[in-house]
């Protein structure tokens, strides 16, 4: 059975090409994803977080940030 260079050429131009559509259709992905992971945290998420630390006497102080 011959082997066939040209075909074999070919096809491993298509399968390059169709894995470059893939990568990008995932990278397409993951930029939306973590644009919405952005937009789901600062919705769920309080607006003011609260820090507690301890002073010199060694008792909680609370902070609060915003």
């Amino acid at each position: 059975m011959p082997i066939n260079f040209t075909q074999i050429i070919k096809d491993s131009w298509n399968f390059i090409q169709n894995e470059k559509l893939t990568l990008v259709k995932l990278i397409g992905l993951y930029v939306v994803a973590s644009f919405l992971i952005v937009l789901l945290q600062s919705a769920l998420l309080p607006e003011q977080i609260a820090a507690i630390v301890l002073n010199q006497d060694g008792l909680p102080k609370i902070f609060l940030m915003s």
